[in-house]
């Protein structure tokens, strides 16, 4: 994870819910526990940030084989610079992000050159960008609707950067207005 490094604003909330809080010593009493289960991680928004960097903790430290760590994210944002998104890459095989159509969180911050053409090497180190697969629905998300799955990194040619500038498309996903659902209680019926 050399010169990785991600958003202040993220790597303190990270600090605080998986290491200072020991949620990081549950997780090992739990997998010592239960050696063969598989450890899946998601999160949204900034859910999903935070689940970025405990799966690249997770597998980087050794706490967890990283053959078995899942990583799921919905909307998340532009969470650490190149090299964060290569550990990414590189430690964990089983990686995707989920977008909704033109969601304005997944596209901030901007990236000012992710092709690598003003800048030199060493700014284009600094910049932020995302790691591989995308998995983006160009649609209301409904069941059974349309996606599809990009392998390139920061999303270029997959979809309209300059077109994710929609907040509502952020709050809604797969149907969930996730502040109907927190504000209701995280009710099961709402997820159907």
């Amino acid at each position: 994870m050399a010169g990785s490094g991600v958003i202040t604003y993220f790597h303190q909330a990270f600090q605080k819910l998986f290491i200072e809080s020991g949620l990081q010593d549950d997780l090992m009493e739990l997998r010592k526990k239960h050696p063969a289960y598989r450890l899946w991680l998601t999160g949204h928004s900034l859910g999903g940030s935070l689940a970025s960097m405990t799966a690249l903790y997770a597998a980087h430290h050794k706490l967890i084989d990283q053959s078995k760590i899942r990583l799921i994210t919905f909307g998340e944002p532009r969470t650490g610079n190149v090299a964060f998104a290569k550990a990414i890459e590189t430690e964990i095989d089983f990686r995707y992000r989920v977008v909704k159509r033109n969601d304005l969180v997944s596209n901030i911050p901007n990236s000012v050159d992710p092709n690598a053409i003003l800048l030199t090497p060493a700014m284009f180190d600094k910049q932020p960008l995302f790691y591989r697969y995308l998995v983006h629905y160009d649609n209301l998300m409904a069941k059974g609707d349309s996606f599809k799955v990009c392998e390139l990194s920061d999303d270029h040619g997959c979809r309209n950067l300059a077109g994710a500038v929609d907040i509502n498309d952020h709050v809604t996903y797969f149907n969930v207005n996730h502040d109907e659902y927190n504000k209701a209680r995280c009710p099961r019926n709402m997820l159907q």
